[in-house]
C-alpha cells in the first residue's frame, strides 16, 4: 500500500512522530510504499531530524526513487496530521485480510492465483507479507458462507481494518439466482464500509482447476491413476457443466448430475455412458479431505495448485481456461490495490 506523507505530519509531537516510525519500519521491511508530498520540506522535518543515521539513508533512497518512478500511482493513505498519522500507523500494522469460506480450497485458489497474474511487484509483497510480524496479509477461513457477515463486522470494526471478501457461488446452473447468503454478506459489507464480495461465479473453488493441473496431479503420483477416468471425464465436460458440477459428489444424487448433464439443454449434451459412469463412481471426490498418514501431505489436490504455479507447471493461461470471466484476475487487482 502506498502512504503519502506531508510536511505538517512531519512537525507533530514526539509521539506522533514515534508512530511514523513504526510506519517507516514497515516500508523497510518491504511492506508498505511512501512518497513525499514535499521531499524537501520532509528532509527538514522535525521527524527527519530525530531519525538515526540508517532511517535518514532510507528516506533519501525514496525520495530518490519516487523522483525516478514519477506519482502515476495514486496514494491509498494520505498523512497531512498527527490524527491521520495514527490512523496511517494502524493501517501499516494491520495485515489485509482476505475472507474466505474455506481456507484449505478458497484459500489455495487465492495463494496461486496471486503467483500466476500478479506483476513482480505485487508478488515480491506478497512474498515479504508472509514473513514478516506481524504479517502483511493474511487469509481467515469463515467456516462457511454462513458466518461471513458476522466476521465482516468484527473485522471490519478493528482500527486501520483491510478487508476483501470472497465467496463462492455454489450455483448448479449458470442461471440460478444468488444464493442468501451472498445478499446478506453483501449487506453487511455495504453497512460496515467495505467493497462488495467478490463473488466466484464457477461452483466453487475446485471448478476452476484446469486441465493442465489435473494431468500434473495425476502424473506425481502413480497410485492416483485410478482417478483418470473421472479426470477425463471431467474434462470432457462442456464449460457449462465444468464450471458447475459438484467436484466432490454427492451420494443423495443416486447417479443423477442434474439438469446439466440430462441432456434437456441443447448446450449441453448428455456425456457418454462411460463418463457418466466416471462422474457417479466411487473416485468422483476430485476434493478430497485429510491427509495421507504415510506423508502428511494433504488429500486435497487443489493444495498442490500454488505449489504447480510456482514451479511453471501450470500457467496464467492454463488458469484462463476455466476462468472464462476473468474474475480470478479481478481478485488478484483488488489484491495489488490493497497490499
Amino acid at each position: 500500500m502506498r502512504f503519502e506523507l506531508f510536511q505538517e505530519a512531519a512537525e507533530a509531537d514526539d509521539t506522533t512522530l514515534g508512530e511514523l516510525d513504526e510506519l517507516l519500519r514497515r516500508v523497510e521491511e518491504g511492506v508498505h510504499d511512501l512518497i513525499f508530498e514535499d521531499p524537501v520540506a520532509i528532509e527538514q522535518s522535525r521527524w527527519f531530524q530525530s531519525l538515526r543515521a540508517h532511517s535518514r539513508q532510507l528516506i533519501r533512497l525514496l525520495i530518490e526513487a519516487q523522483a525516478w518512478r514519477g506519482l502515476n500511482k495514486p496514494s491509498k493513505v494520505l498523512i497531512r496530521s498527527a490524527q491521520e498519522v495514527l490512523l496511517a500507523r494502524d493501517v501499516a500494522m494491520t495485515p489485509l485480510m482476505i475472507l474466505v469460506e474455506d481456507d484449505a480450497s478458497d484459500g489455495s485458489l487465492v495463494r496461486a492465483a496471486v503467483l500466476a497474474y500478479g506483476d513482480e511487484a505485487t508478488v515480491r509483497t506478497w512474498d515479504i507479507g508472509s514473513s514478516v510480524t506481524p504479517p502483511g496479509w493474511t487469509i481467515e477461513h469463515s467456516g462457511g458462507s454462513g458466518n461471513m457477515p458476522r466476521k465482516i463486522k468484527e473485522r471490519s470494526a478493528n482500527p486501520g481494518h483491510r478487508l476483501l471478501v470472497l465467496c463462492d457461488s455454489d450455483k448448479k446452473h449458470p442461471n440460478d439466482p444468488p444464493k442468501r447468503e451472498i445478499t446478506i454478506c453483501a449487506k453487511a459489507a455495504r453497512d460496515s464500509g467495505v467493497r462488495p464480495p467478490l463473488v466466484l461465479p464457477l461452483r466453487e473453488a475446485e471448478n476452476y482447476l484446469p486441465d493442465r493441473f489435473w494431468d500434473v496431479w495425476l502424473d506425481k503420483d502413480w497410485a492416483r491413476q485410478s482417478y483418470r477416468p473421472v479426470v477425463e471425464a471431467l474434462k470432457s465436460l462442456k464449460p457449462d457443466q465444468r464450471d458447475h458440477i459438484d467436484m466432490k459428489g454427492d451420494d443423495r444424487l443416486k447417479g443423477s448430475l442434474g439438469p446439466l448433464f440430462d441432456g434437456s439443454d441443447s448446450d449441453n449434451p448428455r456425456p457418454e455412458p462411460h463418463h457418466i459412469t466416471a462422474l457417479t463412481g466411487i473416485k468422483r471426490n476430485l476434493k478430497g479431505s485429510g491427509q495421507y498418514p504415510e506423508t502428511g501431505e494433504s488429500r486435497m489436490p487443489i493444495r498442490r495448485l500454488a505449489e504447480f504455479v510456482q514451479s511453471g507447471q501450470v500457467t496464467a493461461t492454463d488458469l484462463d481456461q476455466r476462468d472464462r470471466v476473468a474474475k480470478l484476475r479481478e481478485l488478484v487487482q483488488s489484491i495489488t490495490e490493497e497490499l
